[in-house]
């Protein structure tokens, strides 16, 4: 896309971005293909051991360390992590049981354990009729010449139990896993956990599984880290067509709604969007209907999912009117926090480290009242991953003891993020995903620019 670099009125650098069309295509702003040879996410479709994303010599390292024979994932999350299987409707009906069981003896091929709704959905994953153990009741009627292509749903249907732990008792009883060591995974709020205690299911259980499966998520395969890189340059393209909206008299909500069908198109869904503007962008909110006055401020913070994984980028627009002097000073010292963060950061570096260097960079930036609890955090499939870059950790797998702090690691990948909001004003963003490399850090995401949208523009000022 041709740029003009220009110089404003008040100094700073300002390129002129082309006129956004009705429906861009979608592509990189900056008109750069994707790597070449690039493939789908690992986990977009099926659970074949070639597509799963999962880091299966982490965990199995991990289950040897703490002496597992096995992880029962039972969390939205955790089961499309262990098991490369999204399940159709578990968002929808959460009282529902949906299992996935990766074993250390043959990880390359979990089981799972699902509602009878999902039958169809595995099949069309290309799940072994062997790995599916189903409860509910049969509902399907046959056609006389028989079932057709869907022999392998009437085959699950035929042998469904009663409920979730039966079928998960005749799944163990099949591997031989009647008294072995199984790690449950807590995440759905312990209610797995809660009824295989409360109904004796043979095996010698711990309710560490969701340590085991953290822990393992927090470094990422190659797979991961496409995806990663894929749902960011989304979020971020969606974007750029949504700011036109505040250069025509938009509202707040109508930069969402933009936003929507903009990743919509690209065959992402939407996790968040929170935003707000003039003196409503001091805190994370959701977009009413306020139209934002020129010179007022547009700050977003949004998340998508795509294949899988997630993105999750924040930062500020001007509306029709470059920032003032005052507001500069505010976005470079956000900026150099952000920036600081990233030449530090390493493996080896601690998050708390992190979190106090780009706190100490703000306050000697004259922002003395900046006190945001934390300064980024992990990413994957979920928005909020460990580590949490803050002073203290909300999470450590329990069967490391020792450790207090999180110590960056390599294939990691984080987001630094430094908001900082004024009552009474208005607020400040800016928001990257990295991946922690051998002596550094890589950029997952377009390093965010002072964003202004005028009446048939976006300029994006270096600061």
């Amino acid at each position: 896309m041709s740029s003009t670099p220009s110089a404003s009125p008040s100094g700073v650098q300002r390129t002129a971005l082309t006129p956004f069309p009705a429906h861009p295509p979608p592509r990189s702003r900056r008109g750069r293909a994707g790597p070449a040879g690039s493939k789908q996410s690992a986990v977009a479709t099926g659970d074949t051991t070639k597509e799963r994303a999962l880091n299966i010599d982490r965990l199995l390292a991990t289950m040897k360390e703490v002496g597992a024979d096995a992880v029962l994932a039972t969390s939205y999350p955790n089961v499309r992590y262990a098991g490369g299987f999204a399940s159709a409707t578990g968002r929808l009906y959460p009282q529902n049981s949906y299992w996935g069981l990766v074993t250390a003896d043959d990880p390359e091929r979990p089981h799972f354990v699902m509602p009878s709704a999902e039958i169809a959905d595995m099949v069309d994953a290309g799940i072994g009729t062997d790995r599916m153990h189903v409860y509910g009741r049969p509902i399907l009627a046959v056609a006389d010449s028989g079932p057709g292509p869907d022999a392998g749903i009437l085959e699950v249907e035929g042998r469904l139990h009663a409920d979730p732990v039966s079928a998960l008792r005749a799944l163990l009883t099949e591997l031989g896993l009647e008294r072995a060591a199984i790690w449950v995974d807590t995440d759905d709020g312990g209610v797995a956990w809660r009824r295989l205690r409360e109904e004796d299911v043979a095996a010698r259980w711990s309710d560490g599984g969701a340590d085991i499966l953290q822990w393992t998520r927090i470094i990422k395969t190659p797979a991961e880290v496409e995806a990663l890189r894929k749902a960011g340059e989304i979020s971020q393209q969606a974007l750029t067509e949504a700011f036109a909206v505040l250069g025509t008299g938009g509202t707040d909500v109508d930069v969402e709604l933009a936003w929507r069908q903009a990743i919509s198109r690209r065959r992402a869904l939407p996790t968040f969007f929170m935003a707000g503007s003039g003196d409503r962008s001091a805190v994370f909110r959701r977009p009413g209907r306020r139209r934002a006055s020129p010179g007022e401020r547009f700050r977003w913070d949004c998340g998508l999912v795509v294949d899988g994984y997630c993105a999750d980028t924040g930062g500020v627009v001007q509306v029709l009117a470059e920032p003032s002097p005052s507001e500069l000073d505010h976005y470079r010292a956000v900026t150099a926090a952000v920036d600081a963060v990233l030449a530090a950061a390493r493996p080896g570096v601690t998050a708390s480290a992190l979190y106090t260097l780009a706190r100490d960079t703000m306050h000697a930036a004259g922002i003395t009242r900046f006190r945001h609890s934390h300064v980024g955090h992990g990413i994957g499939v979920e928005a909020r991953d460990a580590p949490l870059l803050a002073p203290a950790q909300p999470w450590m797998p329990r069967f490391r003891p020792g450790e207090r702090d999180l110590t960056l690691r390599e294939d990691m990948v984080l987001n630094v993020e430094v908001p900082f909001g004024i009552l009474g004003e208005g607020g400040y963003q800016h928001e990257l995903t990295f991946l922690v490399v051998r002596n550094g850090i890589r950029l997952l995401t377009r390093r965010h620019p002072y964003y202004v949208a005028m009446s048939d523009h976006v300029d994006e000022i270096e600061v």
